[in-house]
């Protein structure tokens, strides 16, 4: 466990690790180190606060503008969304446990002894540390890469699909394309599959819209990894409903 400053041996160490060389390892051990640290909590330039601050934006940066990129067909709502899934505080602290920081950090006995190796705050904010560091060590095409590698399988598990969060809204905002009155509906059945009665849409609108819902829907389902869920979820779109005015 480290409680003094790391030797040049041990430097490597995690630089092997974190798979990126310093020019300048002070800016790795300013990562490492925590508020709690010999008494850093006193001065922001002696613990690893004001490299996270500057990890944060540039972290958020690289994240939004690659999901600006891979998705061109969504739109602000659910890129936010993608975002926070995957920039969030647990994530954080997995990436900085797969590459070792914990047991380097520079801390106080009181504090390692409090669980504070293997506290996600601390773990998060050491890894947005070091982002900010390499950062300051090599400039923004090599911090770029730095995080697209390590958030490479984080992308490949994103759920962007917003109208898995919201139908309700999703449904709401397709109806009222042909209506001004909002939709007031009630839920009858959640067991094996959910229906909807519409007490106040006219039944020409709800028919009107289906084939425009049905094609939204399938195309969202196709877009998603196959499961036994969405196979079941696409055998039940079919032919618009034709009577009671109900969304099976």
């Amino acid at each position: 466990m480290n409680e003094t400053p790391q030797s040049g041996d041990s430097m490597a160490t995690i630089e092997q690790g974190v798979g990126y060389t310093f020019v300048d390892r002070s800016k790795l051990q300013l990562a490492l180190t925590h508020r709690s640290f010999n008494g850093s909590e006193n001065s922001s330039n002696l613990n690893n606060q004001r490299l996270e601050f500057l990890g944060d934006a540039v972290l958020q940066l690289v994240i939004t503008h690659e999901l600006f990129a891979r998705y061109p067909e969504h739109e602000e709502g659910p890129l936010t969304k993608a975002r926070a899934q995957l920039v969030n505080r647990r994530t954080l602290a997995d990436l900085a446990k797969t590459i070792g920081l914990g047991p380097q950090l520079l801390m106080s006995r009181g504090e390692e002894l409090s669980g504070g190796r293997e506290r996600l705050s601390a773990l998060a904010d050491a890894f947005e540390a070091l982002i900010g560091a390499v950062y300051l060590d090599s400039g923004f095409e090599t911090t770029r890469e730095f995080i697209l590698q390590r958030f490479s399988d984080h992308f490949g598990k994103l759920e962007i699909l917003p109208s898995l969060d919201n139908p309700k809204g999703e449904l709401q905002e397709l109806l009222q394309t042909s209506s001004n009155r909002p939709p007031h509906y009630e839920l009858i059945n959640v067991r094996d599959r959910i229906t909807i009665a519409f007490l106040n849409v006219p039944l020409s609108t709800i028919t009107q819209n289906w084939e425009e819902a049905v094609a939204r829907v399938k195309s969202r389902l196709n877009s998603m990894r196959p499961s036994k869920h969405l196979k079941n979820s696409k055998a039940r779109l079919g032919k618009a409903p034709s009577h009671h005015n109900e969304f099976k």
